[in-house]
């Protein structure tokens, strides 16, 4: 099973390099206006947010996640290739809208198998999503180099190459039946489940955390050429980030077990407070360029975190359901709403769309005031 969900972390993150970084450079080297790019990029992101949301813990309660990871990359291709066609407006919004009720539900659909190997000790959690970070370098990279060698139009291509890749390593027997199998539980379960202090706590901690990278993600890039660095050197700054990441997730072993959830999500608020900060007032290319690795502890600690919170106290029907629901608010609708801040602010202050968005990582802090969350456990 180890080899089975490493596989399919590693080329999952590669196309979803492609589809979250790549997307509307596609759309645009169609001749489709950014506004359009940019509503088309919304749609599917809304609909991403309803899927992984309800969707996913849905199909789950009929269907095993062994199914579900095994049917989906076949779906997405087929929703991939309605954009084949040089179609009206309203055959891109429908497209996006499809494959944005599809596709991503892979990715809670992986952190949910991965999660509930982890805590049958099958697998370490970290080291194992070090690949699918791993793969999302290797994606970014690739993507780039597809578009630079044959234009915007093959980053289509490459994007169902990687999920038709996917469908096939899906195939593969996985091991541990009883992982693979498993279910949600019932409705009543998930309301009870979102009902205890501790879920609800953690949760709007990765909300806040995961919504304050929004200015990063998509003015990330343009904040560094601000500060003078040439298109080949913002490429290898933004690198730095994920490179963090798997550093982080290399040693999560060491750590995991050591450390609290709370701790855990202590120190990713406060790194995301001070790397915000710095990127927006620093007027230094080389001192923005040193927050970089800080993605480790922004994001990297807090998903070992947030998987370790499930492992302790989130029963295995009910882990998809609280996956799915903080996909879709933290990195769904979370993040959406950032981004229209961050997108209406970005001309008026750089200093203060990232102030906003290191009082949004502050926001989580006084939520962990109660040292009884997420206690470390007895190695």
């Amino acid at each position: 099973m180890k080899t089975w969900i490493g596989a399919q972390m590693f080329v999952f993150l590669a196309s979803w390099a492609v589809y979250t970084s790549y997307w509307a450079v596609f759309l645009i080297g169609r001749g489709i206006s950014p506004e359009i790019a940019g509503l088309s990029v919304t749609a599917g992101l809304v609909s991403r947010s309803i899927a992984v949301a309800v969707l996913f813990p849905l199909a789950n309660r009929f269907a095993g996640l062994r199914t579900i990871l095994r049917v989906l990359p076949w779906v997405s291709v087929a929703c991939a290739a309605l954009f084949l066609g040089h179609g009206s407006v309203a055959l891109v919004m429908i497209a996006s809208v499809a494959l944005g009720v599809t596709y991503p539900v892979l990715l809670p659909g992986l952190e949910t198998m991965t999660t509930l190997a982890a805590a049958r000790r099958l697998l370490s959690y970290g080291p194992t999503r070090r690949l699918g970070s791993i793969g999302f370098v290797a994606g970014t990279f690739a993507a780039g180099a597809v578009q630079t060698g044959w234009g915007t139009e093959a980053l289509l291509g490459l994007f169902i190459g990687a999920c038709v890749l996917l469908g096939l390593l899906g195939l593969a027997p996985t091991g541990h039946p009883e992982v693979a199998r498993q279910r949600a539980g019932s409705g009543r379960d998930w309301s009870a489940l979102f009902r205890r202090r501790s879920v609800v706590v953690v949760m709007l901690v990765m909300i806040f955390l995961q919504s304050s990278h929004a200015a990063y993600y998509t003015f990330g890039a343009v904040r560094f050429a601000d500060l003078g660095a040439s298109p080949g050197l913002v490429s290898a700054l933004i690198v730095l980030a994920p490179l963090g990441e798997i550093a982080v997730l290399s040693v999560a072993p060491h750590f995991e077990r050591r450390l609290s959830v709370r701790a855990m999500m202590v120190i990713a608020l406060l790194a995301a407070v001070v790397r915000w900060l710095v990127l927006g007032f620093t007027g230094s290319l080389w001192v923005a360029a040193l927050s970089q690795p800080l993605h480790g502890a922004t994001f990297a600690v807090a998903q070992v975190g947030f998987v370790r919170f499930l492992n302790d106290e989130v029963p295995a029907e009910s882990t998809g359901a609280v996956q799915g629901m903080m996909t879709a608010l933290a990195t769904g609708l979370g993040t959406a709403a950032m981004t229209a801040v961050a997108g209406l602010l970005w001309n008026t202050s750089t200093l203060l769309v990232f102030g906003l968005m290191a009082g949004c990582a502050a926001l989580g802090l006084p939520f962990l005031t109660d040292r009884r969350i997420g206690r470390p456990r007895q190695a």
